[in-house]
Order: structure tokens, then sequence, then C-alpha cells
């Protein structure tokens, strides 16, 4: 019974997580049904033709899933692709060589589509009516999906911050600009840029502090990279570097990147 195999390994991977003895369960299957019931503990068994010897490799990112899926015979399944699709304001369509709101998140919060699964889905408005109908249709007629699969994600902007539904800040420019360091840390990763140090970085800062004051933050950051002398197709690698730093390193955080975090943890 499909829903009562989800019940089942739902307890199961409970268990092997707080199990002070930290228990190892495995099952073998071919059924889709219990492989999308354990997305993060999903492995398969590669043999070596030459040496016949085989290993455990577990499966990792939305695409990996997606294929092992398809091997079963399943075209789609979205609680395995995803178990919550977090709508955002953002035009992927847009970005003139830079990260995507949509991606940047993806990459700050969960890069390998573990948990969450970033959609870019227009302006603010766009967003909330398309959340709103994905989330009736999947939920509301189809029982397709749990209550609380369908997020949402829109820049504060100088609406009154609702921790469910904005992010902590007016635009994503701030985390660009929310630690130096990590900044710093990004843009020396560039082989044909000369190193900065950080006391360089902070320096830039200060021109820019009218504007970050005045929470202009996309100026701010368009003027940044101008004094860095970063050209349009490094940006957005620029960006994800940033968003790299801030998630592998969490004293980089300011309360607001930690917010942020925090809510998809």
């Amino acid at each position: 019974h499909p829903g009562l195999v989800s019940r089942l390994f739902g307890y199961v991977n409970e268990m092997s997580s707080t199990d002070l003895q930290r228990s190892s369960i495995l099952v073998a299957t071919h059924s889709s049904d219990v492989v999308a019931s354990s997305p993060n503990n999903t492995f398969r068994i590669v043999t070596n033709l030459e040496t016949g010897t085989s290993s455990l490799e577990r499966i990792v990112g939305l695409e990996e899933r997606s294929a092992i899926l398809s091997d079963l015979g399943v075209n789609f399944h979205i609680d395995y692709v995803a178990q919550s699709l977090v709508f955002v304001e953002s035009d992927s369509e847009r970005t003139n060589g830079r990260l995507s709101d949509d991606s940047a998140y993806q990459r700050l919060i969960d890069p390998n589509k573990e948990q969450y699964l970033f959609i870019s889905a227009g302006n603010k408005t766009g967003t909330q009516t398309v959340s709103k109908q994905v989330n009736k249709i999947l939920y509301g007629k189809l029982k397709a999906i749990s209550e609380d699969t369908i997020e949402l994600l829109v820049d504060l902007d100088d609406d009154v911050y609702d921790p469910e539904k904005h992010t902590p800040f007016k635009n994503i420019e701030y985390i660009y600009l929310s630690s130096p360091q990590a900044i710093t840390n990004a843009y020396n990763k560039f082989p044909q840029f000369d190193n900065k140090s950080l006391q360089e970085i902070e320096a830039l800062f200060e021109s820019q502090q009218k504007l970050m004051d005045a929470e202009n933050f996309k100026d701010a950051w368009d003027r940044l990279l101008g004094n860095l002398r970063v050209r349009s197709k490094s940006i957005g690698l620029l960006e994800g570097y940033i968003m790299d730093e801030l998630r592998e390193n969490a004293v980089l955080r300011d309360k607001n990147v930690e917010a942020l975090i925090g809510r998809f943890s």
C-alpha cells in the first residue's frame, strides 16, 4: 500500500536518525514508493565489471533522483523531486548574466535540491498567485502533495514582514553585501583577478555606505561591482561563490541571512 509504505519509512527514517545507537537499516528494493520515501538515504549498488567488486553510492541531487525513478519506470513523483517547492519572486529570463534569485537561494540553502526546489515565478503578485493556484490544484483537488509542500519567498520591499513568505531584507543584493569577508573570499577565487585583502574590500564599502544606509542595496551592489571591475560575464559566478561562502561558513552570516537559512533548516 503506497500510503502505508510512506508512513512506515517515515518512522524508519526518524528512528534511524534519532536512535542513540545510530542504527543502520538496509532495505533492498525495486519499489519506487520505497525509494521516494527516503529521498536523503537512497543508495545504488555500483559494480566494477573489470574487478567484480561492488560498492554503495549515495544518490545526490535532483537529476540523479529523477534518473533513478525513471529507471524504475516512474516518470514523475513529486515527493521525491522535492519535499517542498518554493516559489520565488524572480525572473530567470532577465538576469543579464547575473544569478537569478531562485538560483541564488538554491545555491545558498540547498544546492543539491535534497529538501527544497526553488522556482522562479515572476514578480511579487505573480509569485503569490502561482503558489496559491499550484497549491489549490495539487493539494486541494488532487491531494498529490502534503499541505505544507508549497512555500513562498518574496522580497520584503516596504511590506510588513511576514517570516512565512518574506525575505528578512528588501532584496537579494542585501545578501551579496552582507559580508565583506565572503566577498573577499569569493573574489579571490578568480585566477584572472588580482587578489584583494579584506581591508581593501572594506575600504570600497565605505563609498557605498550612504546607499546601504538608505537600503538601496541594488545600486550599492552595482557600484561595488564597478569598483571591483567585475565584468558582466563574471558577476553570476561571483554571486554564486558568495552564496557558497555564506552557506559553508556560518560565522560569515549576519542575523538576517541566518534567519533566512534558519527558515529552511
